[in-house]
């Protein structure tokens, strides 16, 4: 005789012919369930970079700064704007005005990590390696089209106008008192990280993934930029 086989077939008995004690002891309430987990992680976030997507790559990449030349203005003989010319006569040969210019290169770039056993915890989920490459290049996508569109390193912000203080909702009145009101003046990078919970962002140290500290600039509001009420 084989005990374990004899066990086995009055297991298989019972299950074939279960009583209802034997049935009603284990239930979903008791946890031993799969958990239904669709794999991969659903990436629910904007990456949206039109700019960044249409314009081509610059060739180079020697030295500093990248250099070229640029054509400014077209200017035509005789009078610019008038290009009558009489019957058997060749017209004026026009100008041009030209500038070198020059933009330094800098450096944008984003960070990601994971550990070896993050990546084993993740076998049969996801490719958590493919995966956070893929996230980190979005990232940098979504850095470098604000950088497209608001980079900002020598233009000097404007004068904000001098604000005018009101009363808001109906029949609301301003109470005779003394307010002071700041405005200033921001870049696109220093208005899209700044809050009125978190306040204007001015600048951030951030601790480098190579244990270094960097400061980043979002926004330099000065005294000259700041135009008070009172």
């Amino acid at each position: 005789m084989n005990p374990i086989q004899d066990t086995l077939d009055l297991v298989k008995g019972a299950l074939r012919t279960p009583d209802d004690q034997i049935t009603k002891t284990i239930s979903t309430g008791t946890g031993l369930v799969a958990f239904d987990l669709q794999a991969p992680a659903k990436n629910l976030y904007p990456v949206v970079t039109p700019i960044r997507n249409s314009l081509p790559r610059v060739g180079g990449g020697t030295g500093t700064a990248t250099n070229w030349r640029q054509v400014t203005a077209l200017t035509g003989s005789g009078f610019d704007s008038m290009g009558w010319v009489p019957e058997g006569q060749r017209s004026g040969q026009m100008s041009y005005s030209t500038a070198s210019k020059s933009a330094a290169y800098v450096t944008i770039g984003e960070e990601d990590a994971a550990t070896y056993e993050a990546i084993s915890a993740g076998r049969h989920f996801e490719d958590i390696q493919a995966r956070m490459t893929f996230r980190l290049l979005q990232k940098l996508m979504l850095k470098e089209e604000m950088a497209i569109l608001g980079g900002n390193a020598t233009l000097q912000l404007g004068i904000p106008a001098t604000p005018v203080l009101s009363a808001s909702g109906s029949g609301a009145t301003l109470p005779a008192a003394t307010y002071s009101v700041i405005v200033v003046a921001l870049t696109l990078e220093g208005y899209q990280n700044s809050s009125l919970a978190a306040g204007i962002a001015t600048t951030k140290t951030i601790n480098g993934a190579d244990g270094k500290t960097l400061c980043c600039r979002a926004a330099r509001p000065t005294r000259a930029l700041m135009r008070p009420r009172r």
